[in-house]
């Protein structure tokens, strides 16, 4: 399911302005969603203990399939974006700030793999809010710092 924006805790300053960009965003904030849609009860349970099996193993593959989707989704965005710092020359002329960018995708690439690798079942409910939280922090700060600079420079080029 598509949320539609104003996605619930989008703030109109994490829009950038640019079409492709905010898309992307939405996408990413629709795949946060389906984390919580993984488990209804996920923000009070600390496990998964009083489900079926055949409901923990419903969760799982829920959970596989849209840490899968996320990681797709991660690398593809985040190729996009130092492509265009690389196509506007922004590497070279704004090294520095390309730098923290690029840094920044990978803090929250390994962040991920590293949540995705401590799978277990019985951890789900916990896996799913802390990806969660990891997550919605993550991109409102990336946004606000990195992406609007980003986009504010390829606008001058």
């Amino acid at each position: 399911m598509l949320y539609p924006a104003p996605f619930p805790g989008w703030a109109p300053k994490l829009l950038t302005g640019n079409p492709e960009v905010d898309s992307d965003h939405r996408l990413l904030l629709n795949t946060i969603a389906r984390l919580r849609d993984v488990c209804s009860g996920y923000e009070k349970r600390d496990d998964c203990k009083g489900c079926s099996s055949d409901r923990i193993s419903h969760c799982n593959r829920d959970l596989v399939d849209t840490l899968g989707d996320l990681l797709a989704f991660l690398v593809d965005h985040f190729f996009a974006e130092e492509q265009a710092m690389r196509e506007f020359g922004l590497i070279t002329s704004e090294r520095e700030l390309c730098d923290r960018h690029k840094e920044d995708h990978a803090l929250i690439s390994d962040t991920v793999l590293r949540i995705v690798a401590a799978l277990d079942k019985p951890q789900t409910v916990m896996l799913i809010r802390q990806l969660h939280s990891v997550l919605d922090t993550w991109l409102k700060h990336h946004i606000e710092l990195h992406d609007a600079a980003l986009l504010r420079m390829i606008r001058q080029c």
